[in-house]
């Protein structure tokens, strides 16, 4: 048992809804995970705990991230916004978008729960009525991706998420309506707070340059994209926005330039362009080294990404 939680304190009872987050050993001591719920892997509801983090990758998934923070002393980057985070803050992360937690004091427990849900899983959800991947396309156009703790939006995303963990431990009549709804709910608040999402100053860092530097990249992965013509661009010095890009974002503007283009290609292989036009679209100069660079950071070549996709669906089809 952990003691006093900040996501306890959403009703009277929660605490006894949440004593499935027991501690989980894993490789090691310091870790803590459990998976609370997970429906066909399109989307899982998990909760973790690091006694003793000190650093995590940046990284980027081709779904979507919502991570409400229990306990510890960090701050999130997402792309290129640096978010000042406390506890039963929501952060949500749309696919595609880099992200990482900066540790500022490793002796302080980190603590979350995180819901994943693929693009599939929410096209489920949508109905005629309400496409909910419109709320997440304009999550990421407007690029506000924390749901501050003191808002009304995040105690309803709370909510909805202790539910989940609630049902997901209990049988209940209808608990894949009820599951259907409260995912629904997350993204629907999620949407509703970043229509008029302000924050003071003090909770967010955002440096005008690497802002730039990613936008200009977001917006013309198709196009030759090198250090020394995106200086000239942005009227910098090359050495100055390497050096700068590696410090704010944790890794080089090459290797982020090439996630990005990696993460689209499979994006473009998913919804069925041929090989050698998601290799185009992404901006890879032949196709002999878009297939060296897919394999080498998925393990997998081109075709073998999209005959897996192909399998994946045929099972669900057949479920």
């Amino acid at each position: 048992m952990y003691g006093p939680n900040p996501f306890l304190n959403l009703s009277d009872n929660s605490y006894n809804d949440i004593q499935s987050f027991q501690r989980i050993k894993t490789d090691s001591e310091e870790s803590r995970y459990k998976q609370l719920f997970t429906s066909k892997e399109n989307w899982n509801l998990d909760y973790f705990k690091d006694d003793d983090a000190k650093t995590f990758p940046l990284h980027l998934h081709d779904y979507l991230e919502v991570l409400l923070f229990l306990q510890g002393n960090i701050d999130y980057l997402v792309e290129s916004k640096i978010y000042h985070i406390c506890p039963t803050d929501i952060v949500v992360v749309p696919p595609g978008f880099f992200h990482q937690p900066h540790i500022v004091n490793s002796n302080e427990t980190y603590e979350r729960i995180v819901i994943w849900m693929t693009n599939e899983a929410i096209e489920a959800l949508s109905t005629p009525e309400v496409d909910l991947m419109h709320c997440i396309r304009f999550i990421a156009e407007k690029q506000h991706f924390l749901v501050p703790d003191h808002t009304q939006e995040n105690f309803l995303m709370r909510t909805a998420m202790q539910q989940l963990a609630h049902i997901q431990r209990n049988r209940f009549y209808g608990k894949k309506l009820l599951t259907a709804g409260f995912l629904r709910e997350v993204i629907l608040y999620a949407y509703q707070s970043m229509q008029s999402a302000h924050l003071p100053p003090q909770r967010m860092i955002k440096n005008p340059l690497i802002a730039a530097a990613v936008e200009y990249i977001s917006h013309h992965l198709a196009e030759p994209i090198t250090l020394e013509a995106l200086a000239d661009i942005l009227f910098v010095n090359k050495y100055h926005l390497a050096h700068t890009f590696k410090k704010h974002m944790g890794v080089s503007l090459h290797q982020y330039l090439i996630n990005k283009r990696l993460t689209l290609a499979k994006k473009l292989i998913a919804q069925g362009q041929s090989f050698s036009s998601a290799c185009t679209e992404c901006g890879f100069n032949n196709y002999s080294n878009f297939f060296k660079v897919f394999k080498a950071n998925f393990g997998m070549s081109p075709r073998e990404y999209w005959e897996s996709l192909s399998s994946r669906r045929s099972e669900e089809d057949e479920l």
